[in-house]
């Protein structure tokens, strides 16, 4: 893998690439390609995973990850052989997560932590590096993470409490920055505090940049936020391609696939 991230021009830190629709697709894996955008594409549940694998096949760039995301913990019958299998054969482990934010169903909120506290179990023992949803979870989160953490952890998108970050920090985490950061004051101050070897840009496309502005979000849409951080950093964006190529190389340093 590290001969694709050489190659890469930009990273996309964490997106989900399986769900644009079957027009968008050639457009997608255009864009990935011609502006070699080194993709880590989250999956919401294995039918998830298994489409980003067969996206994965038109191009190095796409880096499939498997897990499940918080929104699909319904109930606790969980096929645990299968997580598992997955798990082992999967680079990274994303997204996983808790979400008290979003999710309106409370009866989840207990179910969301076992589930995510199996799933860093698990990358534990196989030594994956994970990719973490937090929306009104931190605390939760932090606590889990502080009884068992995974060899790398990436905070995605984080938007919590302010007082944590140290402490997320201080167990080795690096955060990614998404498309907010274009309007978003929190997101630029925890940008601007953050040193520039534990952060990564992220896209969350397709629904990231339509979620917040006024078109449909496309990979190259990366290319923004790499500006917007190379502003608020004073770096240009030159040097950030090759401290981002450096940031995504620590997270697979304890990966036998690297």
């Amino acid at each position: 893998m590290e001969n694709i991230i050489d190659k890469a021009e930009y990273i996309d830190a964490h997106t989900h690439l399986d769900l644009y629709s079957g027009d968008n697709i050639p457009r997608v894996l255009s864009e990935i390609n011609n502006y070699k955008i080194f993709s880590l594409s989250n999956s919401m549940d294995h039918n998830s995973f298994i489409n980003t694998l067969n996206l994965a096949q038109n191009t190095d760039f796409i880096i499939p990850c498997f897990g499940l995301h918080p929104w699909k913990v319904t109930n606790n019958t969980i096929d645990w052989d299968m997580i598992e299998s997955c798990i082992s054969r999967s680079i990274m482990v994303g997204e996983i997560g808790v979400d008290f934010l979003w999710v309106e169903d409370k009866s989840t909120f207990p179910i969301q932590i076992e589930v995510f506290t199996r799933f860093i179990e698990l990358a534990c023992k196989y030594k994956k590096p994970v990719n973490i949803h937090t929306k009104d979870a931190e605390y939760e989160i932090l606590n889990i993470l502080k009884k068992a953490t995974p060899p790398k952890t990436i905070i995605h998108w984080y938007s919590g409490p302010m007082e944590l970050v140290q402490e997320f920090v201080d167990l080795g985490c690096m955060f990614t920055f998404s498309v907010d950061i274009l309007e978003n004051e929190y997101s630029q101050k925890l940008c601007a505090m953050l040193p520039t070897n534990i952060i990564l840009p992220e896209t969350d496309n397709p629904g990231g940049y339509s979620w917040l502005y006024d078109r449909d979000g496309f990979p190259k849409d990366i290319i923004k936020v790499y500006e917007k951080i190379s502003h608020i950093k004073g770096i240009p964006v030159c040097e950030l391609k090759q401290i981002f190529r450096d940031n995504i190389k620590n997270i697979f340093t304890t990966n036998d696939n690297i």
